[in-house]
């Protein structure tokens, strides 16, 4: 992908490069800039979402496009200088440079995140009635709670509900099926939790834990964590 980019924006010459020198030279720039830019985010981002992963999706994308700017733009400044002969004579300023970054930056980060949320849209219409989730079944049938939260306790499953807490002699993972109906996640081998239900996010012994509307704590284990990240809940 990285080699394709680099070859269309070697033919194109975008910033004034195309003058500045021959096809090959123009594609091993934009090549190096390229995979040195998506490696640089991909870094910072894991270190913003491990380090504020207590706060707002919005914040922490907004701490890793001004650490990309602030990062990236010294290295492309230099990398165009060492590049192209006639940037040397006559470099462009670093802050025009500090500003195309910071603009692309921002509208790669609007990207990641909009066009999944849109298309989840377009899948998901408001107007389809939902299913109940097909656990109900093993309650009595005047229960009008809310299911907030699944979890393992002496070998049986604990449905945590807005009206109380429900034993259940069965498999977590069959019981984990049988609430797919709802939007929700496993953040842990041993718990389930409904995302409409998450109150926010904390920390708990040093590791992110989640507080739910029961007001009940809920542990994230390093394996589920990476998943959390990419529904937007750390």
């Amino acid at each position: 992908m990285a080699m394709m980019v680099a070859i269309l924006l070697a033919i194109s010459g975008p910033f004034g490069t195309f003058q500045a020198g021959g096809f090959g030279g123009r594609f091993f720039y934009w090549f190096v800039v390229l995979v040195s830019s998506v490696l640089l985010a991909l870094t910072l981002k894991w270190l913003v979402n491990r380090s504020l992963f207590d706060k707002s999706i919005l914040l922490r994308e907004a701490v890793t496009i001004v650490l990309m700017t602030v990062f990236f733009t010294p290295f492309l400044w230099m990398w165009t200088f060492k590049s192209f002969e006639g940037f040397a004579t006559d470099p462009l300023p670093i802050t025009w440079m500090g500003q195309i970054v910071l603009v692309i930056s921002a509208a790669v980060g609007f990207m990641v995140h909009a066009i999944p949320f849109m298309l989840k849209s377009s899948t998901h219409p408001l107007d389809i009635p939902t299913t109940p989730p097909r656990i109900l079944k093993r309650l009595s049938s005047d229960f009008d709670g809310r299911i907030l939260h699944l979890a393992v306790e002496d070998h049986k499953v604990q449905l945590i509900t807005s009206t109380g807490t429900f034993e259940l002699r069965m498999r977590f993972s069959d019981a984990v099926d049988e609430v797919s109906e709802l939007e929700g996640c496993c953040t842990h081998r041993s718990h389930w939790v409904v995302l409409d239900e998450i109150e926010s996010v904390e920390r708990l012994n040093g590791r992110p834990s989640l507080r739910m509307s029961s007001g009940k704590t809920v542990p994230i284990s390093r394996k589920h964590q990476p998943e959390l990240e990419k529904l937007g809940v750390l």
